[in-house]
């Protein structure tokens, strides 16, 4: 049976529409076959039981986004009373299974068992997921990307071939340049929508149970340094989640199904991208705060490294590391 707060946060992420520097070398996990850990199971199962919720997440954030004002035209931008994470990493390094441990293991450190009522103290928003609202049948993005790439990327039920779209985009940095620069806008403000529901909802909590200096929200962008999504310093922490092309190719051909070429193409044409060929800089200039190799094996040993950077302050920008729990977190 899939633990009640597993569909809470995915529930909670779409809520409202739907209604300085120090790096970490972590031993993690290679993404497991079916009989694998219990964490990966879980994160399976309740992806598959609340596939139908995603799905209309998608159709509502297309909605959202016609709705917003574009953010490059904002006269200022939001203040968030959240501790806010972004979490990137390239294709295949697991920084999608690193990112929901981080999440589920807060949340089921900081929740009392014998209470009934659970709180959500982090959130995970995926905004590759955002990018589907973007994608959604009958958007503007979609309008745009099909006029760049053409009709052959277009499904028959008006869908966009992502597969189809990917063999273009990954095989020629300029065309991939095209696609962000058309794409990037609509999710950022789409990101910026879902933390405003986010802290709407912590604002109507009248008990006040979650603590403004626990409310996390980790943000799950693969090349989130090149979006310049930080340019008016939203994350209060960038962690970048490595793994070597050996490992994150064998992922991709084990986990998504795609050809070794193919796989080995979509990891080099992310080498350039900043945080990922350049991660010395990014972290010497201060912008990446925190890096994890995720190369071993153990979800166990995945959660003690990614607590100790959740808990140092030396992994979040200065004077801006939350205040949690600890001895809950220990526990965990």
């Amino acid at each position: 049976m899939i633990p009640r707060w597993h569909c809470l946060l995915f529930l909670s992420i779409i809520s409202k529409r739907l209604q300085s520097t120090k790096s970490f070398q972590i031993q993690s996990l290679t993404i497991p076959p079916r009989n694998g850990f219990a964490m990966h199971q879980a994160t399976q199962q309740s992806r598959e039981s609340c596939s139908k919720i995603e799905n209309e997440a998608s159709t509502a954030s297309g909605e959202d986004a016609a709705s917003l004002p574009s953010s490059s035209t904002a006269s200022s931008p939001p203040v968030f009373r959240l501790k806010i994470v972004g979490i990137c990493g390239s294709t295949g390094s697991g920084k999608s299974f690193a990112s929901f441990l981080l999440v589920s293991k807060i949340n089921s450190a900081l929740n009392d068992p014998s209470d009934e009522n659970t709180n959500l103290y982090a959130h995970h928003i995926d905004t590759d997921s955002l990018g589907h609202g973007v994608y959604a049948p009958g958007s503007a993005a979609l309008k745009e990307i099909e006029t760049e790439f053409g009709k052959e990327i277009i499904t028959q039920d008006g869908m966009v071939d992502r597969k189809a779209l990917g063999r273009i985009v990954f095989a020629d940095r300029n065309e991939m340049s095209k696609l962000e620069h058309i794409v990037w806008p609509h999710v950022k403000d789409l990101l910026l929508k879902r933390l405003m529901d986010i802290q709407s909802s912590y604002d109507q909590d009248t008990v006040g149970v979650v603590k403004p200096e626990s409310r996390i929200v980790v943000v799950e962008a693969a090349i989130l340094l090149d979006t310049n999504w930080d340019a008016d310093d939203l994350f209060d922490a960038i962690w970048v989640v490595k793994a070597s092309p050996q490992t994150s190719t064998k992922r991709l051909v084990e986990n998504r199904g795609l050809e070794e070429n193919d796989a080995l193409k979509r990891i080099e044409a992310q080498s350039s991208r900043r945080g990922m060929g350049n991660l010395d800089e990014e972290l010497r200039d201060g912008v990446v705060t925190a890096v994890i190799e995720n190369n071993g094996e153990g979800e166990e040993d995945l959660w003690e490294k990614m607590k100790a950077v959740l808990m140092d302050q030396k992994c979040w920008k200065v004077d801006r590391c939350p205040t949690l729990d600890r001895q809950a977190l220990e526990r965990k």
